[in-house]
């Protein structure tokens, strides 16, 4: 993520229940308070498939738009409903992908790298990036996560870690 731009995320109401749109709004609030150089705009949508979230990068006060990133969510098994969806992460994948300007960026190697860890970290997986700079800023920008079998937690714990994790980023 970079200062100075402006952020629309948008997530899927059709993925994510209605109990994450608060979580989702406190998170975008946090993010503001991070970097007060940029605007940040949080809104449901509606998307075919199972993308998760999708974000715009743009430059500030309605310049050009710089990128756009997404993440797309698949199970290894069972109902996603049944997974702890780690909404945070999801979103910080999704701007900064969305800040790759190019593969020319000089930024590239550094969220790249910082995308293939948040994968690594929930996925427990390598990220197969394509090698080819071109092919990799497409591939980033529309990320398919499979996440590992898990063992299904209740919407009560799931919301539980959810607090734990906004109590968390207040007090960094």
């Amino acid at each position: 993520m970079r200062e100075g731009r402006d952020y629309t995320i948008r997530y899927n109401k059709n993925i994510l229940p209605g109990r994450y749109e608060a979580f989702l709004a406190e998170y975008i609030e946090i993010l503001k308070n991070r970097f007060p150089n940029s605007n940040f705009k949080l809104l449901g949508a509606a998307f075919e498939g199972n993308a998760l979230l999708k974000a715009e990068c743009a430059y500030k006060g309605g310049g050009k738009v710089i990128g756009e990133g997404s993440v797309a969510i698949e199970v290894e098994d069972g109902n996603i409903a049944d997974y702890y969806l780690r909404v945070s992460e999801f979103v910080n994948i999704a701007l900064a992908s969305a800040s790759i300007e190019s593969a020319l960026d000089p930024q590239f190697e550094i969220l790249r790298n910082y995308i293939a860890g948040r994968y690594k970290a929930i996925t427990g997986k390598d990220l197969a990036v394509p090698q080819d700079p071109v092919e990799a800023v497409s591939y980033l920008r529309a990320l398919v996560m499979l996440l590992p079998k898990a063992k299904p937690i209740s919407a009560e714990e799931q919301d539980a870690r959810n607090r734990a994790m906004l109590e968390l980023l207040h007090n960094a």
